[in-house]
């Protein structure tokens, strides 16, 4: 069982929070230990699939069910692109931002891009604290070394990627999207093509990263361009009458 101060929250939603990881071999006790230990005023916990015990647990404590979290992974092996997604693909092309680039993207994120995570769908908190979230996750995640690529159709930016390589060969492409005015069918596939491309070319062994059960057309974009699904969350999430 891992218990989490997820500090950063405070400054992007204004209140504290503690994230809890249950394992797979964590028992009923193990939850009940952690959870009498959470004092914050948003807390989120983290539960392996076909763990009802579990999932007794946190609900009988108040805390509702709010998406899965998936793990998905790809091994950079054999993605070849058929005629039509070749053309499509070529059409394409992307690029690290510059500050300009980087500016624009987090004009376009506060207008609501990400659309069905835990903190947008959640009333408890604004559309536009959601928003600024993701602004604040970008701008530290860059800081620690994450680089920011836009992504063009004839000079005009349609989406980005983060590329942000791990210690192990991989890479961790935590979040990618297509800016509103570009949502056109089979860009998505594209936008996350060009993810794999571009960790093929660095010479990385996989790509791993994080997608929530609640965007489902996200979710079978990995699925068709050859993500396996390698672990799956149920995220509960619970907010206390605590105000600091």
């Amino acid at each position: 069982m891992e218990i989490i101060d997820a500090f950063w929250e405070q400054r992007n939603l204004g209140i504290s929070c503690s994230e809890v990881t249950a394992d797979a071999g964590d028992t009923v006790e193990d939850l009940l230990d952690s959870l009498a230990l959470l004092t914050s005023q948003y807390q989120v916990i983290k539960l392996p699939v076909a763990r009802y015990d579990l999932m007794r647990v946190v609900e009988q404590h108040g805390f509702s069910f709010i998406e899965g979290s998936m793990n998905v992974v790809h091994n950079l092996k054999n993605f070849d692109r058929s005629g039509i997604q070749k053309r499509l693909n070529d059409s394409v092309c992307y690029e690290e931002m510059d500050e300009v680039d980087i500016l624009r993207l987090y004009a376009e994120l506060q207008k609501g891009v990400f659309i069905t995570d835990r903190i947008y769908l959640d009333t408890f908190f604004s559309k536009e604290q959601a928003a600024q979230r993701y602004v604040y996750w970008l701008e530290d995640e860059v800081s620690r070394g994450a680089q920011l690529y836009k992504v063009n159709i004839k000079n005009k930016s349609i989406g980005f990627f983060v590329f942000k390589e791990t210690n192990n060969g991989g890479c961790y492409p935590f979040l990618a999207g297509l800016y509103e005015s570009a949502k056109i069918p089979g860009l998505g596939n594209v936008l996350l093509y060009k993810i794999i491309e571009e960790a093929s070319q660095r010479g990385l062994k996989f790509i791993s990263s994080y997608i929530s059960t609640n965007n489902l057309p996200v979710v079978k974009v990995h699925i068709s361009e050859g993500f396996t699904i390698s672990n799956i969350n149920y995220v509960y999430i619970k907010h206390t009458e605590l105000r600091n």
